[in-house]
Parts: C-alpha cells; structure tokens; sequence
C-alpha cells in the first residue's frame, strides 16, 4: 500500500493485477509503504 498525502492518494496492492511494478516504480515518491504488513487490520487514522 502507498500512501501519497499531498495527493490524498491511497494506493493498494491487489494481487494478480500488476500492482507490484507499479509499487517499486512509485515508492520513492509516497510519503509512506506498507510492504507485507502482518497484522494490520484497519488504519484508523485513514
């Protein structure tokens, strides 16, 4: 999952889709990455 704030931009990854080239493109520019969280179950602050 990337997070863009300034863009109010969630992205998330779906497997299957092609998400994972679009994530190692675009991680550089996200204010945050979650990569394989284990044990999230909801971000409350989103």
């Amino acid at each position: 999952m990337l997070i863009f704030w300034r863009k109010s931009l969630v992205m998330f990854s779906v497997p299957k889709t092609g998400t994972h080239s679009y994530i190692d493109h675009l991680h550089a520019h996200a204010d945050m990455v979650f990569r394989h969280p284990v044990g999230i179950v909801a971000l409350p602050w989103l």
